[in-house]
């Protein structure tokens, strides 16, 4: 019995020690980690037109809005990307009837169950789609935006690139003929 008494009073003492070594050991400072989690990456460049088969679809955040947060982005219920203010991000899809749900988060704070908005339409084949980030009544909507308006809205944005879509397929180009 002594023996057995002997033995957990080492493996608590080793225990201890090993302990007490992880917790000298240096520890990465905040900021070093910061910059290691880049959220953002390349300056907006406009894609190329995909494949009849699909559509794409840009979706970006810039200029003076009060949401605070990301703005979490579905496409037909499923988890996209969450856009910050300054960025957009990009998916190719089925052409064809969607839904577009936003809702704005807020690290720290619980997730809501439901869309702050829908936007529905449908998607034409072989053409890119633009969606910016709006504020109406203090809630992020969807909206569609001409080519033109998205070109001049994306300069200085930046890539989203913090978290996975649940959705983007591989986008197929087109083939000019």
């Amino acid at each position: 019995m002594k023996w057995a008494i002997a033995a957990l009073l080492g493996l608590l003492l080793a225990g201890c020690a090993q302990t007490s070594r992880v917790q000298n050991e240096p520890v990465q400072s905040t900021a070093s980690v910061r910059a290691s989690l880049e959220a953002l990456g390349a300056l907006f460049e406009q894609p190329g037109s995909p494949d009849q088969s699909q559509s794409r679809l840009v979706v970006y955040r810039v200029g003076p809005d009060n949401l605070s947060g990301a703005t979490g982005v579905f496409v037909d219920g499923t988890y996209h990307a969450s856009i910050v203010q300054g960025a957009w991000s990009q998916l190719c899809y089925r052409p064809g009837p969607v839904n577009l749900g936003a809702r704005q988060m807020q690290v720290g704070t619980r997730a809501k169950d439901l869309f702050d908005s829908i936007t529905a339409l449908p998607l034409i084949g072989g053409q890119i789609h633009y969606f910016r980030v709006m504020q109406e009544n203090g809630y992020p909507v969807l909206k569609p935006v001409t080519q033109v308006q998205a070109l001049r809205d994306l300069v200085g944005a930046r890539q989203q690139m913090h978290t996975i879509s649940r959705v983007a397929q591989d986008c197929i180009r087109s083939v000019s003929p």
